[in-house]
């Protein structure tokens, strides 16, 4: 094929795909304009929602700050008041003032609160009071330029509840001040009368002041939104506020003002006490959505750029890559070139050819993959996998990581040596169909005369080694029933880890031997070999308590005596125990460690050594003896030295915590870090006297003293000097004093 053709016929199909591309994202970009438009809507529609159910919210703290104020003994007794007051009664102006100031102080919503009465001529607000409103009216307040009758008779006017009442100004005096409110809102709300919602009570008023601003802020949000058309109504439909000319309806709807287009919204609020209309400028909207088609048009126009860069260079990657792959395999095959349509039919054809010695050289490759898993499988078994390295090449060989397992091998006469091979292949299928598919086994042809079974057990089966030992018995019968020799087979304990697989070669190779009878088909397994009577742990737990006293209380000897026991145990059973030797050497590891974590040992610089598999278990129970003789010596040292850091730390202990009841000796120890035992010895050496002896000395001594200095009650001494139960205290301290806890007392003061 010709290298311009190929290589136009790569660009024009990417150039196709992202044509493709480009021509959706347009279409995207006009759903993502729709999108927009509505989002932004509805976001305004949803802030306008939120702020009226605050503003709702708002009066109805307002209302309820109000039916408070109304249990005010002092309202209800100014409201009954007619005509002037009495000087006596200038208390419930002030009264009521405070409690306007403390609302003021929890409530700043409302810029002022104020209140009048019907009856009166009263006017309270958090900052002034006053009993003649017509002569503190307009020079110290002012609604809109009208009178104070006006103003009045506007406030009690309305029979709602609770209405709205708009202003262009507002002037009041606040503290000493006066401030001037434009446009505001007046919230004047009545109490309820006798506590029942539905009736109002006409002689009072309570008037709260808001900035229209505020409600703006709740309404529209930021400084952004402020274009909008906005008319605030009451549950009357009466209109509180609002500017231009909203339109009637629910939903939304294009309307025009002026030069400018508006879309509205209608929202009333939760509590069904205002109705909203908005008018949300269309220049709004459109702020938003032409920041995203800008970025939009300029990621299309980058799209188209990159797109027609990307075509460029992937058809000249695709061609580069198919030019190389057909002039590599044209050179390595025999397909012949004019015969070809394109280039799949090329690399078809070539292929075709390469494929015909597919299968020699995977059939050889599977070959020597099987001839090294064999050699691998049986340097591990016959040399063992002593290092990390060994049993991480043997993991990697296989693709498993064997815990438990068992090791099996069976005898092939040396007369048919010939026939080896043969009876493997033989062993191995009959193996299969035995075992199933649930339990994969490995096995090598080791020499010409055994045949070596690894068989992985699961943790359900691990212990089931006479069910192993029917399958083998099963398989040697029919082999022997075939060949015509006989096939004696010994299985091993159970294996666990790779480090212990040549142990469980070694005791299959024992059992072997040891049943193996002349012209007879046998099986035997290794706990037959060692009766049903398992040999003793090497090391129980008897040993490691009995180590550690004898290392806290430095006996040398005995502690050297000990690990003589267990290299005699093991030399005298070495080829059972060999499975075992890792296990052992933990166990007596782990109570070294136990003890260099007691506080008598935290100077001490020795190192716990470490496991080896190489080693021999004498070498490696001789590193443990010196390290417990170490130990030994650093205790030895310590008592030499009566330890003053260890005394001072116990006396301090006791001495801080002998009032409680529960302090025992296993605490005490706990607590310090050392043993139960070493404490008794340590204290018995360092005070002559034993641990409970030197405890209840110190409690006598407070008790002493409380009896001679409190007059607290017998039970009260016992308990604050730690004896727990006054029956206790007396037995205790009778003997000590030869006389009881009040005798004592009596005689103290007898001598005074």
């Amino acid at each position: 094929m010709k290298n311009k053709k190929l290589f136009l016929k790569y660009l024009g199909r990417y150039c196709g795909i992202f044509v493709i591309v480009l021509i959706s994202s347009l279409l995207l970009v006009m759903r993502a304009y729709q999108i927009t438009e509505r989002n932004v809507m509805e976001e305004n529609t949803w802030r306008l929602q939120s702020g009226l159910d605050k503003l709702e919210n708002q009066l109805t703290r307002m209302s309820s700050m109000t039916e408070t104020l109304r249990q005010v003994t002092s309202l209800n007794y100014l409201k009954s008041v007619e005509g002037e007051l009495k000087i006596s009664e200038y208390v419930y102006l002030n009264a009521l003032e405070e409690q306007l100031k403390n609302i003021s102080i929890l409530y700043d919503f409302a810029s002022m609160e104020f209140m009048m009465f019907q009856n009166n001529d009263c006017y309270i607000s958090n900052t002034q009071v006053t009993d003649a409103f017509q002569n503190y009216y307009g020079e110290f307040f002012q609604f809109e330029g009208i009178s104070a009758r006006d103003f009045k008779q506007i406030v009690f006017g309305q029979e709602q509840k609770m209405y709205l009442m708009p202003g262009e100004y507002l002037k009041y005096n606040k503290y000493g001040i006066m401030t001037e409110t434009e446009n505001p809102i007046l919230c004047v709300i009545r109490p309820s009368l006798g506590g029942q919602a539905s009736l109002v009570d006409e002689s009072v008023a309570v008037v709260f002041v808001i900035e229209q601003e505020k409600i703006l802020d709740l309404l529209l949000g930021n400084e952004g939104d402020r274009k909008a058309v906005l008319q605030l109504y009451d549950s009357g439909d009466n209109l509180v506020f609002g500017s231009g000319a909203a339109q009637d309806g629910d939903g939304q709807r294009a309307f025009s003002e002026g030069d400018k287009s508006y879309r509205y919204a209608v929202y009333e609020g939760s509590e069904k006490i205002l109705k909203v209309r908005a008018g949300f400028s269309s220049e709004t909207v459109q702020r938003y959505i032409l920041e995203l088609m800008g970025m939009l048009i300029l990621y299309v126009f980058l799209g188209l750029g990159a797109a027609v860069v990307l075509s460029l260079i992937l058809a000249g990657r695709e061609y580069r890559s198919m030019h190389g792959l057909i002039t590599d395999v044209v050179s390595k095959s025999d397909a012949e070139v004019t015969t070809a349509k394109n280039e799949y039919d090329l690399l078809s054809q070539s292929f075709s050819q390469m494929a015909q010695t597919r299968e020699e050289y995977r059939t050889k490759v599977t070959l020597l993959e099987n001839q090294m898993k064999n050699s691998i499988l049986e340097n591990a078994l016959l040399q063992g996998l002593y290092t990390e390295e060994s049993r991480q090449r043997f993991r990697q060989v296989f693709s498993v990581d064997i815990e438990y397992y068992c090791v099996a091998v069976m005898k092939i006469d040396a007369e048919c040596a010939g026939l080896s091979p043969e009876i493997s292949l033989e062993a191995r299928t009959r193996m299969d169909e035995l075992l199933g598919l649930e339990h994969p086994f490995m096995s090598v042809l080791s020499g010409s005369s055994q045949e070596i079974f690894l068989i992985p057990r699961s943790l359900n089966d691990v212990t089931n080694v006479n069910q192993l030992q029917e399958k083998f018995e099963k398989l040697i019968t029919g082999l022997s029933a075939e060949y015509g020799i006989t096939f004696p087979a010994g299985i091993s304990a159970i294996g666990k880890g790779l480090e212990n697989l040549h142990s469980c070669y070694v005791q299959a190779i024992q059992v072997l031997q040891a049943f193996e009878v002349e012209h007879t088909n046998t099986v035997g397994n290794y706990y037959l070999l060692k009766g049903e009577s398992r040999l003793p742990a090497l090391v129980d737990l008897e040993f490691m308590q009995k180590l550690t006293n004898l290392v806290l209380c430095a006996e040398e000897e005995a502690a050297g005596q000990l690990f003589d026991k267990i290299i005699k145990n093991f030399r005298r059973n070495a080829p059972l125990y060999e499975i075992h030797r890792e296990e052992a050497f933990y166990a007596v590891r782990n109570v070294e460690a136990g003890l260099l974590e007691q506080q008598i040992f935290s100077g001490c610089q020795l190192k716990l050594p470490e496991y080896r598999a190489d080693i021999k278990f004498e070498v490696l129970m001789e590193s443990l003896r010196e390290l417990a003789l170490k130990l030994c010596e650093v205790v030895r040292n310590n008592k030499k030295s009566k330890n003053v850091e260890l005394k001072e730390s116990i006396i301090g202990y006791l001495e801080s915590n002998f009032c409680d009841p529960g302090l025992t000796a296993a605490r005490l120890s706990q607590d310090i870090g050392i043993s139960e035992k070493y404490l008794y010895q340590f204290i018995k050496e360092q005070t002559g006297t034993t641990f409970a002896a030197y405890l209840e000395q110190l409690r006598m001594g407070r008790a002493e003293e409380l009896l001679l200095t409190t007059g607290l009650s017998n039970t009260a001494v016992a308990e604050k000097s730690g004896f727990g139960s006054a029956n206790t205290f007396y037995r205790v301290f009778s003997k000590n004093k030869g006389i009881s806890p009040g005798k004592f007392r009596e005689n103290f003061k007898k001598d005074e």
